[in-house]
Parts: structure tokens; sequence; C-alpha cells
């Protein structure tokens, strides 16, 4: 092994130059200026409200199963709707939230089941609008998706937004019990041919 004079091998090292130092620190700095954007993402809960959506739709789904008895999943949009201004119940007043709804006596009462009792998201994670079957989109309001006692929905397309100006497209397909979430905002075309 090679040593120095003084039998010392790291006799002469000098450490690192500024030089060095300087490219490391610019280095650092890019990437940290790259990150921040996802970073902030991250940390605004859009993993845990994402979470939070699949998880209700899912549950919505296997109540109506494993108990045999019709579910209505609510999605209470971001921009309210005057027609349900006269609704004394307060069932369909909300925003920006979900709920499930069951049938008692020929009227709508909240579902009893823990798991199901209303959900409402911050102002940075917004039900913006939801894609009918006909490709109509709903805005405003609230939508109505039934899953079915058999085992069955309706397919769906609600699209979220979330850091003002990002989209998620969340897929509700008919025989499935979990939703499919895409990036971006996509409509039934996309999404049949993503899924090929």
């Amino acid at each position: 092994m090679p040593t120095s004079k003084s039998g010392n091998r790291f006799n002469n090292s000098r450490g690192f130059s500024l030089v060095e130092i300087i490219v490391v620190l610019s280095i650092i700095s890019i990437m940290s200026v790259v990150a921040a954007p996802k970073l902030s993402i991250f940390f605004s809960g859009k993993r845990k409200n994402v979470s939070l959506v699949r998880n209700y739709i899912a549950k919505t789904f296997d109540d109506a199963f494993l108990n045999y008895r019709n579910n209505y999943l609510i999605i209470h949009l971001n921009e309210p709707d005057d027609k349900n201004a006269d609704r004394s119940d307060g069932l369909f007043s909300g925003t920006n939230s979900l709920s499930v709804l069951n049938i008692e006596n020929t009227k709508f009462v909240l579902s009893q089941e823990k798991l199901l009792q209303p959900l409402e998201f911050n102002n940075n994670f917004i039900f913006d609008s939801v894609l009918m079957d006909d490709t109509t989109e709903v805005q405003n309001g609230y939508v109505i998706i039934p899953f079915y006692k058999e085992g069955y929905s309706v397919n769906r397309i609600i699209y979220i937004r979330y850091n003002d100006d990002n989209y998620l497209t969340v897929f509700i397909s008919k025989f499935e019990k979990e939703p499919y979430i895409f990036e971006g905002k996509l409509n039934y075309e996309n999404i049949w041919k993503a899924s090929q």
C-alpha cells in the first residue's frame, strides 16, 4: 500500500475546493426548485384525499352488496345549485363533499353505516364536475350515483381539481368495486383506450 514519507497516506489530502462546494450547492438548489411543486402536492393531502375517495366508493359498493340494499352515492359538487334551496332536509345541500343515502319508507335518509358518514374536502381538492353516460357534464349541485344490492352501479366520471389547475379523473365502472383514478381530465373514449 503506497504511503507518504511520513507513513500516513492521508497527509496529502486537501479537502474540497471552493469551486466543488459551489457546484454541489447549485445542484442541490436546482433539484429543490424542481422537487418543490411535487412536495407541495404531496403535503397538501392529495394522496390522502385520493385514498379517501377510492375507499369511500369501494365501501359504498360493498355495503350495498353485502347488506343487500341500494346505496346512493351523492357527489356534492363545489358549485351549489339553486334548485335545492327549498329542500328542508339538507341531504342535497352540501358542497364539495360525499355522502351516501338509503331509501326508507319512500324517503331518502343518510346511511347509518359508520364508514359512510358524510365526508367533506378542503379547497385544495375540489369536486369540479361529473360526466354522465351521455357525455353531459354536470358542473353544479349534486349527482346521485346508485349502487345496487345486486352488485353493480353505473358508469360515471368524476373530475376533481386539485392545487388550482391540476385534474384527476375518477372513473366508476359499472361492475368494479374500486374506481380507476387517472391524472388529467379524461373522457370515456380516453379511458377505454387507456384500459386496452
